[in-house]
Order: C-alpha cells, then structure tokens, then sequence
C-alpha cells in the first residue's frame, strides 16, 4: 500500500502545523472509509455475480441430468434391441448351421460314391495302360537285345581289323625305331673314341709340361745355391 500524501508546505504555512496535522487525520479516516466502502461494495457484487453464476451452473447440471437420464434410457432401449437382434441372429445361424450341415452330409455321400466310380475307372484304365505298356517294353527290349548283338558283332570285327592294323603299324614302328637307334649308338660310339683320343693329347701334353716343370724345379734347386755364393761374393 502506498504511504499516504503530505500536505503541501504552502497550506501548512496557512493552517499552521497542529492543523495540518488534522486536516491530514481527516482526510486519511476518509480515504479509509471510502476503501471500505469501495471492497465492501466489490464484495456484493461478487457474491451476487457468484450466485447467479451458481445458479446457472445448478441449472445447466439439471438440464445435464435430464439428458443423461434420457441418454440411459435410449441406451437401454437400444441395448434390448440389439439383444433381441443378436437372439434372432442366434437362431437363424443356428437354422443355417443345421441346413449346412446336412447339405454336407448329402454332398458327402454323393463324393464318396463318385470317388468310388472315378476309383474303379482309374483302376480299369491304370491295368489296362499297364498291360499295353509291358508289351511295349518287351518288343522294346527284343529289338534293343537283336541291336545290340548286331552292333557287338560289327563293334568285335571292327577291333580285330583295328588290332591287326595296330600291331603291322606296331612292329613296323618298332623297326625303324631299331634302326635309328643303332645309328645313334654307333655315331655315340665314334664320339666316344673321339672324346678318348683327345683325353690322350691332352694326358700327353699334361705329362711332358710336368716333366719340364719337374726338371726346372730341380735345376733352380741344383743352381740356388751357387747363384747365392757368387752373390755373396759379388756383394760383399
């Protein structure tokens, strides 16, 4: 709260300060009284806005009772309607369960009895194909059998006539390799006798150059020691 106002210093100087001072208490009791005044009269006019806003909340909780209450008992309704569609629906699935039922019965029966027949049919027809199919595959076999005898017969001339060419060619081969390679040992023969002549020469020549070696290592030996007199001698 704001603190209240001084008095201006021209009407203290008029009034003098003990009536200043009064004039002050006057005025601040009736500002007091005027805030009074102001809540009290706020305060009324809130509870009286209060109350009516009460009672127009208290209304609308009435009306809000009344639909609801209203609402229940179209739920209600409703909710025994839909009990009794759900008991009819019961019963006609129940209905249509029984036909079907039945309906499968028969249409079982009626299969059973086609199965047989279409069995018997497959049967009859399934012996019938087996007994075409194993005369087949017996002239099948005969006619495999008297070709394959014929071809083993031509496939055995062919061999023997293929062997007999084979081993002409064989031995035929087998000569002229003989030939060649008694060519070859006699010009390996003629090239080791060359090989032993020239290992002749060359021991030949090896032995005479060690013998003059040998004769020159003993003519230094032998001359060393007069060559080492006459130096000594010469040199003194």
């Amino acid at each position: 709260m704001k603190p209240f106002p001084q008095l201006p210093s021209e009407v203290v100087h008029v009034l003098g300060p003990a009536a200043s001072s009064k004039l002050l208490d006057y005025l601040f009791e009736i500002h007091s009284l005027l805030q009074e005044e102001t809540a009290s009269m706020a305060e009324g006019r809130f509870e009286k806005r209060l109350t009516q806003e009460v009672s127009g909340l208290k209304s609308d909780f009435a009306e809000l009772r009344a639909d609801m209450s209203e609402f229940r008992m179209e739920v209600k309704t409703e909710l025994a309607e839909i009990r009794t569609e759900i008991a009819d629906l019961r019963g006609e699935t129940r209905s249509a369960i029984s036909d079907l039922r039945a309906e499968m019965r028969v249409s079982d029966h009626e299969l059973r009895a086609e199965m047989q027949g279409g069995f018997g049919e497959l049967r009859a027809e399934m012996q019938g194909g087996f007994g075409e199919l194993r005369a087949e595959m017996q002239g099948g076999f005969g006619e495999l059998r008297a070709e394959m005898q014929g071809g083993f017969g031509e496939l055995r001339a062919e061999m023997h006539g293929s062997l007999g060419e084979l081993r002409a060619e064989t031995q035929s081969g087998l000569s002229e390799l003989r030939g060649e390679m008694l060519v070859m040992f006699a010009g390996v023969q003629k090239e080791f006798v060359r090989v032993h002549e020239k290992i002749a020469d060359l021991h030949g020549s090896i032995t005479s150059q060690t013998k003059w070696i040998l004769t020159g290592l003993a003519l230094a030996v032998t001359l060393y020691p007069v060559i080492n007199r006459l130096m000594s001698r010469l040199l003194p």
